[in-house]
């Protein structure tokens, strides 16, 4: 009767009300107080010293997450190795660029796994992706993107994996509100977390209150180093930055995106922005110094797929 559904929705209502009330930390299990860190590794798959560096930093135990580019060259190694590693959490670093710089993408690139017959204004004239974001947006057709994008997800997902979270390269789905939606919808339709990132415009100001009433989950923050001016010469710069940053946080949970890798193949060298940047990552990700730090703070680190059993 209409009485009877006016009951139901009015129930259903109080019951969403009442838990974006509590807090994430105790909706997972823990205190109101509680300071929680999910470090994830981004760039998996990109090429085979950088996915052994992540694999080397999850193995120390503070980075439980990682991140894996699908259509880059090394991606299905790089799946292997996760397949005996059952409690290593990998998400969908979902790509659509290559790197910051033109030139770079002369010595080391990478095409869509979508032909492009289907999808053509995701390919340069060099028959490979954009180089950067400004690129992509000048000739990106949303749906396109959007296929290219589902294609990922779905080309993991044949591997027999479960993936934890997606997130962007170069935060690739943030500049474009229609193309930001379309992930969001992504998102919800695969009941995969998302990672959110500070939207600098107007045209989706609310996102993340919209889509939490839609059940989607996000962590409180993201934080990402990583150019820092000075490192090169002193690598100490980093590791401070980091540590200044985790004896800030404040009650929640939060999420610092790392590139840890090595740096050993000529081609790698010459293609990554800063080798330094990789190199040092994976020093301060798996050291004995940070943990004691992580632990003398009290901070409790975990994994996104705790955010995705309340997406669930």
């Amino acid at each position: 009767s209409i009485q009877l559904k006016i009951i139901f929705l009015t129930t259903f209502l109080l019951l969403i009300k009442c838990k974006s009330n509590i807090s994430i930390n105790e909706q997972l299990g823990y205190e109101k107080n509680d300071i929680l860190i999910i470090v994830n590794a981004d760039d998996v798959g990109m090429h085979q010293d950088i996915t052994d560096g992540i694999y080397k930093t999850m193995e120390y135990g503070i980075c439980k997450s990682a991140s894996i580019m699908v259509p880059c060259p090394d991606f299905y190694r790089a799946i292997s190795l996760w397949e005996k590693k059952p409690e290593f959490e990998l998400g969908i670093h979902l790509t659509l660029t290559v790197t910051s710089k033109k030139e770079k993408t002369k010595v080391y690139n990478w095409k869509p796994i979508l032909p492009i017959s289907q999808v053509p204004s995701l390919y340069n004239q060099e028959g490979y992706m954009w180089h950067n974001v400004n690129s992509l947006l000048q000739n990106v057709n949303i749906n396109e993107a959007l296929m290219e994008l589902e294609a990922q997800i779905e080309k993991f997902l044949a591997t027999g994996l479960s993936p934890t979270h997606l997130n962007g390269h170069m935060s690739c789905y943030s500049y474009n509100s229609e193309l930001l939606k379309g992930v969001l919808e992504l998102s919800k339709k695969y009941n995969i977390p998302i990672r959110p990132k500070r939207v600098k415009f107007t045209w989706l100001p609310n996102y993340k209150n919209k889509y939490t009433q839609d059940g989607l989950v996000f962590t409180n923050s993201v934080k990402f180093f990583y150019n820092i001016e000075g490192e090169n010469e002193d690598p100490y710069i980093r590791k401070m930055r980091y540590y200044n940053y985790l004896k800030q946080l404040k009650p929640g949970i939060h999420e610092i995106g790392i590139h840890p890798g090595y740096v050993n193949a000529p081609i790698l060298k010459e293609f990554l922005d800063n080798p330094n940047i990789q190199l040092n990552d994976l020093s301060i990700w798996s050291s004995k110094e940070t943990k004691e730090l992580i632990n003398k703070l009290n901070i409790k680190v975990v994994g996104h797929s705790e955010l995705q059993k309340l997406q669930a």
